[in-house]
């Protein structure tokens, strides 16, 4: 019971979260209700080839060991040392006061923590140390929480030959690469081109790789056929997207270019009247058919011709639109010349309105003048005559 005076102890707080992706409640979770990945046996059509493939993917979030500051991995080895005989030789030749937890770390290895770097380092200086009674020998190294692998899997483009058009899709050719490793790519756009599968695929060894295998496909066996084509050297991550997937789709953009610019110059054409007509260089158009050069491959030759043919089409591209708008401004300069004639012509023919109207409006003027003139003349000869007449009346 509380006592008066005493401060009102808070209320914990409890955080519920998923303890898989720490984003919602663990019932609520997809991933632990969805479907579950599974392990796989993969290599099973040669000696050699088989192992378990544990799939992955880079985008979901792994878990990161904390940073242990002074660790020590004790390797057995000379004879056969316990957990406990380890811990009696710790505390023998450490004299601290500690106490030594050692975990099992595979065979003849432990994992124990030291309490402090100095210790640790020491240890290391003097590599090996036996028990003593002569049960064994103890290495002593620096513990880190990096795993390094055991051997790293050779990359390989694998041509398949006889596979039905049945599963000649994503998923079943994926599952066609897997009897020889762990399948990385499937070409979709060659075999669409060429009708031949090419598969990347991850093995123990390049030279295990046999020339068939049986598989069956509904109720049917069939015989399909391997061809190793390009062993990588180079099994970086960064590197498994191989330059045939970009060239493919520089060719598939070239061409919509290609087809844009023939449609833009049939329209000028078309637009301007001029009899010019667009001429297309034979040598930017792809040739498939070309043999061997200086002891290349065709595929290589090709790769080649087409990464040159991208900037001579660019340049030809530039050099039509340049053409087309000198055109097009000749055009215009010549009808500014026939509306600055037909200007001329008008105010032409307006200045000798102009002067036929002077002239009219001079000679009428004339005439007035001469009838103004001729009544002043009667009006002198009538004003005598007025003058008598009214002396008379007086």
């Amino acid at each position: 019971m509380q006592q008066a005076g005493e401060p009102i102890p808070k209320k914990k707080k409890f955080v519920l979260c998923c303890e898989i992706c720490e984003e919602h409640f663990t019932s609520h979770c997809p991933l632990l209700h969805g479907p579950k990945s599974a392990g796989t046996f993969c290599g099973l059509a040669g000696d050699g080839l088989g192992f378990l493939h544990i799939p992955y993917t880079s985008a979901a979030k792994a878990f990161t060991p904390q940073k242990i500051s002074a660790t020590a991995q004790i390797t057995i080895v000379e004879g056969s040392v316990p957990a406990d005989l380890v811990k009696k030789e710790l505390a023998r030749a450490i004299p601290v006061k500690w106490d030594w937890v050692v975990r099992e770390h595979g065979t003849n290895s432990y994992i124990v923590p030291f309490p402090c770097q100095v210790e640790l380092q020491r240890m290391i200086s003097m590599k090996r140390l036996r028990t003593d009674n002569n049960e064994g020998v103890m290495l002593f190294e620096e513990w880190n929480n990096e795993i390094k692998p055991k051997q790293r899997l050779q990359k390989v483009w694998v041509n398949v030959y006889g596979v039905p058009h049945e599963i000649r899709s994503f998923l079943p050719l994926w599952a066609v690469g897997t009897i020889l490793g762990a399948t990385q790519r499937v070409d979709m756009r060659s075999m669409k081109k060429t009708g031949v599968v090419r598969l990347l695929v991850a093995v123990l060894d390049a030279n295990c790789i046999p020339d068939d295998a049986d598989i069956v496909v509904g109720n049917c066996l069939y015989e399909i056929f391997f061809k190793v084509e390009q062993v990588l050297t180079d099994n970086n991550d960064d590197n498994v997207h191989p330059d045939e997937f970009e060239d493919d789709d520089d060719l598939d953009s070239k061409d919509a270019d290609k087809n844009h610019e023939m449609e833009d110059a049939e329209k000028n054409k078309n637009d301007t009247g001029s009899g010019s007509s667009s001429k297309v260089n034979p040598s930017s158009l792809p040739n498939s058919n070309q043999p061997q050069k200086n002891g290349k491959s065709d595929l290589e030759v090709e790769k080649v011709e087409k990464r040159i043919d991208l900037p001579v089409d660019m340049l030809l591209g530039e050099a039509s639109d340049i053409v087309m708008s000198q055109i097009k401004e000749a055009a215009q300069i010549n009808s500014s010349f026939l509306i600055e004639e037909d200007s001329v012509d008008v105010n032409a023919s307006q200045d000798v309105t102009r002067t036929e109207g002077f002239k009219i409006n001079n000679q009428v003027q004339l005439e007035a003048n001469a009838a103004i003139h001729v009544s002043g003349q009667q009006q002198k000869t009538l004003q005598p005559r007025w003058s008598w007449a009214w002396q008379r009346s007086l």
